[in-house]
This record gives C-alpha cells, structure tokens and sequence, in this order.
C-alpha cells in the first residue's frame, strides 16, 4: 500500500512538474510584459509633459497686467530682464514661469489633496475670492491655508523656488485683497 502511494505521488509530481514551469514561465512573460507597459506609460507622461509644457505660456499673456502684453509677447522667453525693470508687476512673471504640471506633481507628493488645489489655483493666478467660490470655503479660510502651505513649502528643503515664490506672491496678494 505505502509502495502504490510513493508511486501515485511520484506519478503526479511528474505531471506537474512542467505545470509549474509552464506557470513560471508564464509569470516571467507577464512580469516582462509589465516592465515594458510601465516604461511606455513613462515615455508618454514624459512626451505629455513636454507638450504642456509648450503650451502652458500661450493662455497666460491675457490674464495678465494688459499694459505689458505687447512687451510680455515679445520677450517671452526671457521674463527675467522685463522683472527687475518694475517693482509692481514683478509677481506676474514669476507665477508664469512656473510649470504647473510640474507643480501638481511636486504638490500632490508634499500636501493634503485639498491643500494641492487650493495651492495650484493660487499658481493659476485666481483671484482669493474666486478660490475660495471655487473650493466652497471662506476667504478667510483661503487665507489662512495659503499662509500655512507658504510655511510648509518654505520649510521643505527640495521645494523648487519658483513655485515657493509664486505662492508668497499668490499670499501676498490675497493679504493685499483683504
């Protein structure tokens, strides 16, 4: 009897023997599969990035001080020789400089989901009110979180600083607002 067992267990060890390989290769083949899927997806994010990058200035000209919009067209490229010229405008350039995709993705790893939104809709320019109509909070409430994600950015070490000065410029003119 203990003889027949060791050859019914020695008869189905042979036949899943190359089960198992099979399945071992299988999942080599998946996880293969899977390596070059996620560096595809990287590829494309980074080609999506690029492409918002290059259309991120067009929309921003408008929005901005209309007093500068024939000179602001001209010298796109170089926004730092047009920021020292004038004390008052000097905000605006700064937040058009600034990557929003780049923004969000460094926003998103560092504050709370809302606390991104309100921080990327102060990078977007708009207006405390607007924000805060926007978020369903107070102004007061906006403030306050723009001051708190100004100190927590400010605090951070690898916060990029055109974002940090695009939000202190974002606070400052919400302080002004009020």
């Amino acid at each position: 009897m203990l003889l027949a067992l060791a050859l019914l267990t020695a008869y189905i060890g042979w036949h899943t023997m190359p089960l198992a390989q099979r399945l071992d290769v299988l999942e080599r083949d998946r996880l293969e599969l899977r390596d070059r899927l996620l560096a595809e997806i990287e590829k494309l994010h980074g080609e999506i990035d690029g492409l918002r990058v290059g259309l991120a200035p067009l929309p921003r000209p408008p929005d901005r001080s209309p007093s500068e919009g024939s000179s602001r067209v001209e010298g796109r490229g170089d926004a730092s020789s047009s920021s020292p010229t004038s004390a008052s405008p000097a905000p605006a350039p700064q937040t058009a400089r600034v990557d929003l995709f780049a923004a969000e993705r460094f926003l998103s790893r560092r504050l709370f989901p809302e606390d991104t939104s309100l921080a990327l809709a102060m990078l977007e320019g708009l207006p405390p009110a607007e924000i805060a109509r926007r978020s369903r909070h107070s102004l007061a409430y906006v403030n306050a979180k723009g001051v708190q994600i100004e100190r927590q950015l400010a605090a951070a070490p690898d916060t990029p600083p055109e974002i940090l000065a695009a939000i202190r410029a974002a606070v400052a003119r919400a302080r002004k607002a009020e």
